[in-house]
């Protein structure tokens, strides 16, 4: 609480300035900073193309995993009828 008090204070003795009258290119370098990368409109224009492109790229790594998947079953498949298994010369099992 105590914090919160001496910064308003602080703040309270500090010299504001109006951007604007200040330095106007700042200003307008500020002002299309906004517009450009903060408007609603122009931020989420692109969330169809996002979602999409999100989209596929859930339904190739699914595909990744599944062919992952498979060979590995097939592998251990393969390996079990293996009676004698043998690497490096030895039997692991």
């Amino acid at each position: 609480e105590r914090t919160k008090m001496q910064i308003k204070r602080d703040l309270s003795m500090t010299r504001m300035i109006d951007l604007e009258e200040e330095n106007p290119v700042e200003d307008d370098f500020w002002k299309e900073l906004v517009q450009e990368c903060l408007d609603p409109s122009s931020a989420f224009s692109r969330e169809d193309e996002l979602k999409g492109k999100l989209g596929e790229l859930r339904n190739n790594w699914t595909l990744v995993i599944a062919v992952s998947n498979t060979i590995w079953l097939v592998l251990l498949a393969t390996m079990a009828t293996q009676a004698n298994l043998a690497v490096y010369s030895s039997n692991p099992l």
